[in-house]
Order: C-alpha cells, then sequence, then structure tokens
C-alpha cells in the first residue's frame, strides 16, 4: 500500500476513533510510522487531508445514495427516510477502511 492511502486510510482510523480535532498530524505520523515530510509530500495541512478523505471516501458513498433515491418512484418523505437511514451507514462503510 503506498504512503499516501496509509494516510488516508490511517486517518478515517482516527478521526472516527478520536474526533477530528483531537487528532493531530503527530498522532497520524506514529500511527503508520511515517515522518512529517512524508506526510507534507501528499498534504499541505490537515484541513487539506480532511479534504481528501471526504473527497475519496464519503463522497461516493453520498453520492450513491443520492442517486439510488432519485431513480426510486416513491415520496419525497421516504425518499427523505431512505436518505437519513442510509446516511446513517457510513460509519460502518468507513470502517472497512
Amino acid at each position: 500500500m503506498e504512503i499516501k492511502e496509509k494516510i488516508l486510510k490511517s486517518s478515517i482510523k482516527l478521526f472516527m476513533e478520536n474526533g477530528f480535532f483531537e487528532v493531530s498530524i503527530r498522532d497520524i505520523f506514529k500511527q503508520i510510522n511515517i515522518n512529517k515530510s512524508a506526510f507534507y509530500k501528499y498534504f499541505k495541512s490537515k484541513d487539506e487531508l480532511i479534504y481528501k478523505v471526504i473527497e475519496e471516501f464519503c463522497s461516493p458513498y453520498f453520492d450513491e445514495i443520492i442517486g439510488t433515491t432519485n431513480l426510486c418512484n416513491e415520496s419525497a418523505k421516504k425518499k427523505l427516510k431512505t436518505i437519513f437511514i442510509k446516511y446513517c451507514g457510513i460509519i460502518p462503510y468507513l470502517k472497512r477502511f
């Protein structure tokens, strides 16, 4: 697994366990045993890292939820309920990484 992917997957795990604001870049370094320069080769900041996590791992999940919901011929109330139920499944989905 390449370093960038290790950083992303490790970050997801740490963010889920401790919360975004509680995790430092140093925590990420320690988790996967890399140094600062390895991290900064791929990400300029922690904010850029979370943006990339959302873009690569969360957005496809949400796009699928919206796409699937838009295809069904249900009432707006039923669609909203479906979106909410599937949205609640994001944690188990992210734990796969």
